[in-house]
Parts: structure tokens; sequence; C-alpha cells
């Protein structure tokens, strides 16, 4: 599913008040805001005008950042460990902003990036004996999670 498909795109670039141009996406989410890639919390709380800020980095050079938001879930916090999909935080109306919304954005060496121009490298797809074992491996944590173990 396209990002397009799933949120709205309010805006894409814009210039802050200070004058300097930034590059990033501004989304109109549901409340809950998911980590679109696993990673580590390196920053967490407020930031000026951004309002609520989270960041986390994925590699040494790469990594995102959410802002103008509610809430953190409780015990996230500098150092946690994130996998994606995970609920980071809570989308709100923060810091500088017009109304409710997610401010995303792509950081590429600490330098912010069009997140909806943004290609990633493919990993290759599994296939044979590799994803059998997969499978078999996916099956057997799925069948401990639910009896409990």
């Amino acid at each position: 599913m396209s990002l397009e498909r799933e949120f709205h795109v309010l805006k894409i670039k814009c210039v802050g008040a200070e004058g300097f141009k930034r590059v990033a996406a501004d989304i109109a989410v549901r409340r809950r805001s998911v980590g679109s890639a696993g990673g580590v919390v390196t920053a967490i709380g407020p930031r000026g005008t951004y309002g609520l800020y989270i960041r986390i980095d994925h590699t040494k050079s790469l990594a995102t950042a959410y802002a103008h938001l509610s809430a953190f879930p409780p015990g996230l916090a500098i150092g946690s460990r994130v996998r994606q999909g995970q609920t980071i935080a809570f989308s709100g109306n923060t810091g500088r902003t017009t109304g409710p919304h997610l401010h995303y954005e792509v950081l590429v060496d600490n330098v912010q990036v069009d997140p909806m121009k943004m290609t990633l490298e493919q990993n290759s797809a599994l296939a044979g004996p590799v994803l059998a074992a997969f499978r078999t491996e996916r099956s057997r944590i799925d069948e401990m999670r639910t009896k409990g173990g």
C-alpha cells in the first residue's frame, strides 16, 4: 500500500519562520503514530517549534523524526529500542502548527530529504529452503505466543 493511499499528505516542503527550508511530510493521520522502521530512540520530548518530538536512528546514517505529537507511550526513553510498526507516539498539535497532524522527517547523514521521493535499497526475497526455514520458525514462534510461552 502506498503512503498516498494510507495517509493524506498535507504538504511536503515549507519555509520555517526562521527562514530556512524544511523538507518533510506533514501528514493527517489517526491518533497513533508508528515507527517506520526499527531503531534506537536518540531524542524524545519537547523541541522548540516542533513541540513534542521523537527521533529514531535506524543506522549510522539514516534516521526518522516525528513532531507535533501529543504524548508518548509509557517507558519510551532515549536509548529505547523500537521495532517497525510499534506505537512510538500519539499525533497532536504541539509546537508551531495550524492543526493536528504528524510532521515526518527522514534524515540521511543528518540532512533532511524528501520522504516522498526517498528510495531505499530493496532486500532480496527469501526463496527455497531459506523461505521454508523462515516459515517454520515463524510458525513455531506464533504457536509459542498463542500458548503464552
